[in-house]
């Protein structure tokens, strides 16, 4: 199974080698065709959304006393990254509550379509608002994503420790969200701002999961093209995306709209080997994958480090140092935009002339990125997954007073501390990281096949690059494991 998930095509891997699942589970399609389905899957977490919302503004200010922070921070960070991005891609853009009161907003309907006859701007439907479309010279690009998750992780002990700083965060996205979806069509906050959404775009590309068209050919025969505009049964694409020429995961929220108004039945959600997109295309992919990286590394110096004076200096509201906690945004600043990129991207120049020069450095750095995809994702999850093992017991305490006024709805308020396994976490989190580094390095070099046709040239190229993904790992290692 793992050498199964380790392997796979440049673009799509080859049919057989992929499983239609709304084949195989039959109760998944009909679920999934429902025009209720979206609604019964957001639900659960809008409600959750809100009690979170109360509790980190009314509840208690500790930190592993309320509910926002354990379950948003510990567990959902946790979950998203060891089990829903790398199994589900963007699944999680499906079930997220906060854009979804804005889109209802805009659709003026929660569950029902509301279909015209004749198009208007290329779509069967109307929206409330003022319907415009998000500016060109901001399309396809996710640069305001990386500047936004960078401001984001700024200050992420804070939100790591002050629920108040999470309601307010959260309330401020779904402000912007409801706000846009007035001015905009579709999901533009989530394709083109959300701070989470850049790294759920090329993180995604590695997923084992992917929506795509059973027959190519089929959309291209349709003229109608009902995933794009709209049709009886569903809504235009509100990720803007067309089903027939979707080749890869980045910017596919898995919203199933369009398994719903193709009437050809011509889209289906497939399993798939893990890491089968290798094309990154612009550099705005190729910087989120490499700050993405750092940030994991900073997250790890100072979450999980021995340098006290570190996080004091990024918890500035309980240190008070302003200077401090300057010095250390910037220093994190500059490592994750200009110190590391910088040196990928002097790799990159040197091994396209070790190459040959057959393809341009830009060409090798768009493939060579891809080797930081799964590396990444396993350095996420040995980051996130000591945080479950170590604070697990908090959920049940949260979950018996989850506002913070001294219930005990479930008799478990007061649980024992107790960490599990604690002695296992650096060998679990060193065979992850390696882990990471197995898979990076083999789907990297695959990326590779359709520029270089000669092995000893594909081979040639991915030695800097490699050596570079190496040096990273060691010091991961050298961190995680001493």
């Amino acid at each position: 199974m793992l050498l199964w998930f380790s392997a796979g095509s440049v673009s799509q891997p080859p049919g057989p080698r992929r499983i239609n699942l709304l084949e195989a589970v039959p109760l998944l399609k009909r679920a999934v065709k429902a025009r209720s389905f979206q609604f019964l899957v957001i639900f659960p977490n809008l409600v959750f959304f809100y009690l979170f919302v109360l509790s980190a503004l009314w509840g208690s200010p500790v930190g592993n006393r309320n509910i926002a922070i354990i379950f948003v921070w510990i567990l959902w960070w946790a979950l998203l990254k060891t089990v829903l991005l790398p199994l589900g891609g963007r699944v999680w853009c499906l079930i997220c509550p906060l854009p979804a009161p804005g889109e209802w907003l805009a659709r003026k309907t929660i569950t029902a379509v509301r279909y015209l006859e004749k198009p208007v701007r290329g779509l069967h439907h109307h929206f409330l608002g003022l319907n415009k479309d998000w500016p060109n010279g901001l399309s396809r690009s996710i640069w305001l994503q990386n500047v936004l998750f960078l401001v984001l992780i700024s200050f992420g002990i804070i939100l790591l420790t002050r629920p108040v700083a999470t309601a307010i965060l959260f309330l401020v996205i779904l402000a912007a969200t409801l706000g846009l979806s007035l001015v905009f069509r579709g999901r533009v906050f989530c394709l083109y701002l959300c701070p989470v959404g850049g790294f759920l775009s090329t993180y995604s590309m590695a997923a084992c999961t992917e929506l795509r068209a059973v027959d190519p050919e089929v959309c291209k025969e349709h003229k109608e093209k009902c995933c794009l505009a709209g049709g009886e049964r569903g809504w235009g694409c509100p990720w803007e995306q067309y089903v027939g020429n979707l080749d890869r995961n980045n910017y596919c929220g898995l919203c199933t709209e369009c398994l719903k108004s193709c009437p050809k039945d011509n889209v289906a959600i497939f399993l798939r080997p893990f890491g089968s997109d290798l094309k990154l295309k612009s550099f705005d992919e190729v910087f989120n994958v490499l700050i993405m990286l750092m940030v994991a590394l900073v997250f790890s110096v100072t979450m999980l480090g021995p340098w006290s004076e570190i996080k004091q200096a990024a918890n500035v509201t309980e240190s008070r140092q302003l200077v401090s906690f300057l010095i250390y945004v910037g220093t994190v600043i500059s490592l994750t935009v200009l110190v590391f990129p910088a040196m990928f991207l002097a790799v990159c120049r040197a091994a396209q002339r070790l190459a040959g020069g057959k393809v341009t450095w830009k060409e090798v750095a768009h493939r060579a990125a891809y080797i930081f995809i799964p590396l990444g994702i396993f350095v996420w999850i040995a980051f996130s997954l000591p945080q479950v093992m170590i604070n697990y017991t908090y959920i049940f305490s949260v979950l018996s007073d989850p506002l913070g006024l001294g219930w005990d709805l479930l008799g478990t308020a007061n649980y024992p501390f107790k960490p599990f396994h604690p002695e296992t976490i650096p060998f679990i989190q060193g065979i992850l990281v390696l882990a990471g580094l197995l898979f990076g390095l083999s789907r990297g070099y695959a990326g590779f096949t359709d520029l270089l046709s000669s092995q000893r040239e594909r081979i040639r190229v991915m030695i800097l690059p490699s050596l570079l993904a190496l040096g990273v790992v060691n010091v991961f290692l050298k961190l995680y494991m001493g």
